[in-house]
């Protein structure tokens, strides 16, 4: 029986220069990788270095989605997602990635 704590927690911000910095894409692109515990965070304070991640304590910065592979040491399935598409505000809207 498996246990979260075997999982590498990860969180993606949300907030406004890294959404359209394209932190969904991340996020989706995280997705593909079983062993993480994914969340997302408002804000890291690190705006001006978007799209920030979160892993084992350490802010990471201006991720891209073959950082995300880097980052947890292994390949994910192959293939990105579609562009993001932004709302009117010029966001993208990330609350259908996440279970919350």
């Amino acid at each position: 029986m498996g246990t979260s704590s075997s999982k590498k927690e990860m969180k993606v911000c949300t907030g406004l220069n890294c959404s359209k910095n394209h932190s969904a894409v991340i996020i989706n692109h995280a997705k593909k990788h079983e062993d993480v515990d994914l969340s997302t965070s408002c804000c890291m304070g690190l705006c001006s270095l978007a799209p920030n991640v979160m892993l084992g304590g350490k802010v990471i910065s201006r991720v891209n989605p073959n950082d995300v592979n880097k980052m947890l040491g292994k390949e994910a399935a192959s293939g990105f997602s579609d562009p993001p598409t932004l709302d009117d505000n010029g966001l993208e809207d990330v609350s259908d990635l996440l279970d919350v």
